[in-house]
């Protein structure tokens, strides 16, 4: 019996030359203490719905793609708990990096091993930090973009309409002509601007939030990644031209040269100098990343006073409003003259600090880190 927000089976209508790439290799660290290195957000079930972020995602897009044609680009430590979490994914599909350098080197490497084993393939990388509401329609744009990249040979991203100057976010201009179908040109892409210019990006009307899925096929990735990016693409063009991509020589390869690359992510290398990428703007489902404490806040339940407990622990307030509560399980938070603020709890660190205030949070997550013991609570 088909739950709840469970997408129907549109695999049969998937081209065999389709791939799904899951990026899982990040901290998290606008969640902490919550995400931790050991165990970053993406492992975790925040809202209780029985699944983490990655087993979610991991469902929904098996609804478009077989199990052979999904992978999953994580860190190497991370590898077990991908291992744990997703035990009917092929061995080979997880693609560990060895250190974290951002999204440039990961997509340039999961490229040139899926073009090894198909040079016609188109490939979709996603996120796996997304809370999709409508995941039918979600899934049926996913599906017209991996048939549009099919058919050019440019990049697409699926365009999610704004409703807040979300800074978080990046922002994606309408081109004012060259519409083809339901796509449109692309004229310009700013990664996570200051809220005054995305007020200015809302207002205008012209802009939509850039939903972190990117379709293209892999030759087209690596193309781009050599004219934007030649310091990436020429850590991993050696391997390339040694046929290494897709053999067991592979890992070693990448092990033994990933420290020559630089930290710079797909988005500000590529996307924001791009000028011939396509956009799908949608608004027929709701989307949110799961990425920060605001988001976990607005999607939480919440008591009549705007009071929010993620699962698994409870809450007793008095004269306490649009308070956020993150405790281990079984745990009982009483508040009393608070509003808007988060208090979490999680391997021995307890955070109690104003909900939105992202640049506190980001001041006093670096304090911790300078303590003598400051690993100890990364």
């Amino acid at each position: 019996m088909k739950t709840h927000n469970q997408p129907e089976n549109m695999e049969a209508n998937s081209s065999s030359h389709s791939y799904c790439v899951i990026l899982c290799g990040g901290r998290g660290n606008r969640l902490w203490p919550l995400s931790r290195e050991a165990k970053p957000k993406q492992f975790q079930d925040f809202l209780g719905t029985g699944a983490s972020q990655l087993q979610q995602t991991y469902r929904r897009f098996r609804a478009v793609f077989p199990e052979e044609r999904i992978l999953i680009a994580t860190n190497q430590a991370y590898r077990p708990l991908v291992e744990e979490q997703l035990p009917d994914l092929p061995a080979g599909n997880i693609l560990g990096e060895p250190a974290l350098y951002d999204t440039a080197p990961v997509f340039m490497r999961t490229a040139c091993h899926i073009a090894a084993k198909d040079p016609e393939a188109v490939v979709l990388f996603t996120p796996c930090d997304h809370y999709i509401v409508g995941e039918n329609e979600f899934l049926s744009h996913v599906l017209s973009c991996l048939d549009f990249a099919l058919r050019k040979e440019e990049l697409i991203t699926l365009g999610i309409h704004p409703t807040r100057a979300e800074t978080a976010y990046g922002y994606i201009q309408l081109a004012d002509e060259e519409e083809e179908g339901k796509f449109r040109r692309i004229k310009a892409f700013t990664e996570k601007p200051e809220e005054e210019l995305a007020r200015v990006f809302i207002e205008s009307g012209e802009f939509y939030w850039n939903s972190g899925l990117i379709f293209g096929r892999a030759e087209r990735f690596i193309e781009e990644i050599k004219h934007h990016l030649p310091e990436v693409a020429s850590v991993f063009l050696p391997a390339r031209e040694k046929n290494l991509f897709g053999t067991a020589e592979e890992q070693e390869y990448v092990d033994k040269y990933y420290s020559y690359l630089p930290r710079v992510s797909f988005e500000y290398g590529v996307m924001e100098k791009i000028s011939n990428a396509y956009i799908l703007p949608t608004s027929d489902f709701v989307w949110t990343d799961i990425g920060t404490w605001t988001a976990l806040y607005e999607l939480a339940p919440k008591d009549p006073q705007g009071n929010a407990a993620l699962a698994g622990c409870k809450i007793i307030s008095r004269e306490a409003r649009e308070n956020l509560v993150a405790l281990p399980e079984g745990k009982l938070a009483v508040l009393k003259g608070l509003e808007g603020y988060l208090v979490a709890e999680a391997d021995g660190v307890i955070l109690i600090c104003k909900r939105d205030d992202r640049q506190s949070l980001r001041s006093l997550q670096g304090a911790v880190m300078a303590l003598d013991d400051g690993e100890r609570y990364q």
